[in-house]
């Protein structure tokens, strides 16, 4: 099998490039903007914390959309996911309300 780029599709198919412009421009430069503003609003450790809801609302949408079925694995990933994000908030909580004053010296800067 031969891997090849298939160019000629784009010229018989003139709403697959649309498709392509789309995703590549439009919807890339969506996400960008939303995390720029997110890494303002929340700072990189938490917006980078959110990251990982990515799988779950992916397998939401594909149910909801495509309607792919919602497996026990899928449910195992998600539970797991929630669980690592709910301890890893509950563990930054608790070292904020320890040592607020390390919390104050930090809002500075």
């Amino acid at each position: 099998m031969n891997p090849e780029l298939n160019i000629h599709l784009l010229a018989e198919q003139p709403k697959l490039l649309w498709n392509l412009l789309f995703l590549g421009c439009v919807a890339s430069m969506l996400c960008f903007l939303a995390w720029n503003w997110a890494l303002k609003q929340l700072g990189a450790v938490t917006a980078t914390n959110y990251v990982y809801l990515n799988p779950v609302t992916t397998i939401v949408f594909a149910w909801f959309i495509l309607g792919e079925p919602i497996t026990f694995w899928f449910i195992l990933g998600t539970v797991l996911i929630l669980t690592g994000m709910f301890l890893a908030d509950l563990r930054r909580r608790s070292k904020n309300t320890k040592d607020p004053k390390k919390n104050e010296d930090s809002s500075k800067h």
